[in-house]
């Protein structure tokens, strides 16, 4: 029988055991003993729980500071009166949807190329190439006709009604004689994107004989390139200030309300 279990000692011949055992007193059993490994464990797995639980706090910490040390390098210092460098431009994300049509873009034609001036309704620029061959052909002016550019909004074009009455004549920059080759390219001339209000004695005076000598020009070279356009040059005033001023037709209830322009006109020849 085991020790702790009543009676165990009077069977053993023990005077305390006997006592109890003629009483009839029940003896409460000890706790079992664990043996002492599988007591030590457990505090074996708080100390190791514990050390791994600090390493790990004492690594991020490490890697945060790391990296933000990194970050403070790789920061360029701010400089008073010292613009930030520039970051690269995400271009096909900008351009997903496209961009505003500010009227600047540059216009291809058959036989010529502009950059318009929506404000002003008239050309900055207009770029031409001709030679010897472009300047012959059965092209006739007689079958085109003077009307808007139908690649420019109407809101931002001018019209034909905007020369009516106003005194001024439309005036090429890239001329119907120089497209002779093709009626297209001719057609392409007479779109009001490629005109510019001209006074009419200079129209058809001294602007035509600088159209001349440049179809002059193809005799002695094989290619010619003109670049033709209005300059809006400033002014003196009575003050002895100096402005440049121009005007433009408006439309009120639509109403043409015809302007008059004071431009002045340029023509660059390049030769090869």
């Amino acid at each position: 029988m085991p020790p702790w279990q009543p009676g165990a000692r009077a069977a053993a011949g023990g005077p305390a055991g006997g006592a109890a055992a003629q009483r009839g007193a029940a003896v409460t059993p000890p706790p079992p003993r664990r043996p002492a490994a599988m007591v030590a464990f457990p505090r074996h797995r708080r100390f190791l729980g514990g050390f791994v639980c600090g390493a790990v706090t004492v690594a991020a910490a490490s890697c945060w500071t790391a990296w933000r040390l990194l970050g403070s390098q790789n920061q360029p210092e701010l400089v008073p009166g010292r613009a930030l460098p520039e970051e690269p431009v995400e271009e096909s994300l900008l351009e997903k949807y496209g961009f505003p049509e500010a009227g600047t873009e540059t216009r291809h034609y058959t036989n010529h190329a502009l950059s318009y001036d929506q404000a002003k309704r008239v050309p900055r620029w207009v770029i031409e190439h001709i030679s010897k061959q472009k300047t012959l052909g059965n092209a006739d002016r007689r079958h085109c006709k003077f009307r808007p550019d139908p690649n420019i909004p109407l809101m931002f074009s001018a019209v034909n009604e905007d020369y009516l009455g106003s005194g001024w004549s439309r005036g090429h920059m890239a001329p119907a004689g120089d497209n002779k080759f093709s009626t297209r390219a001719m057609a392409e001339t007479f779109y009001l994107s490629n005109i510019v209000p001209q006074n009419y004695e200079n129209n058809a005076g001294f602007w035509n004989r600088m159209e001349m000598y440049c179809r002059e020009l193809t005799e002695r070279f094989e290619d010619v390139w003109v670049v033709s356009g209005p300059l809006t040059l400033p002014q003196t005033n009575d003050d002895g200030k100096r402005s440049v001023t121009y005007q433009v037709c408006i439309y009120v209830a639509g109403l043409t309300v015809q302007w008059s322009y004071v431009i002045y006109l340029f023509k660059i020849h390049i030769v090869a």
